[in-house]
């Protein structure tokens, strides 16, 4: 996974397309991750969405075979689709990072973030809750509690 970026560039500079670059990555969803975020890097947001929505089918296809992805792309399949309010997706995300990263405050974070934006108020509020159990003091989670309360929620 470190050298994908060198070998997609690689491709390119030996003229294939994207679509062709594409074609030739494993059937893996890191590899995918990483090339929708150079295809985002040129500019080409049509062929990077695409890029990410095979990852994530990819990245279903794993779980059923007992896979996982390493947390890195866990985050950036999960910023694409949240920053694109694609709740269903970021929401199936976060929960198999959270099934496979379960002692990690950031992905709880960001699966109440979800359930904050879906207006599941107090499905936010349990993963924030989560996320101060693991990490004491965790400023991101308690800054989420405090608005969460002040906003009556």
């Amino acid at each position: 996974p470190g050298r994908t970026i060198e070998y997609i560039r690689m491709l390119e500079s030996h003229g294939l397309s994207g679509p062709e670059v594409l074609a030739s990555l494993p059937a893996m969803a890191g590899p995918h991750v990483l090339l929708a975020g150079y295809f985002l890097e040129l500019g080409d947001e049509l062929l990077a969405e695409d890029t990410y929505w095979m990852a994530l089918d990819l990245m279903r296809e794993g779980m059923r075979e007992g896979g996982a992805m390493r947390a890195i792309e866990y985050i950036a399949l999960f910023k694409y689709f949240f920053s694109k309010q694609r709740l269903d997706a970021a929401l199936a995300i976060a929960v198999d990072a959270v099934e496979t990263y379960p002692d990690s405050p950031g992905f709880r974070l960001r699966l109440g973030a979800v359930y904050e934006s879906a207006e599941k108020y107090e499905q936010a509020r349990r993963e924030y809750e989560k996320a101060l159990e693991i990490s004491p003091g965790n400023r991101h989670a308690t800054s989420r509690l405090k608005r969460l309360s002040d906003q009556g929620r």
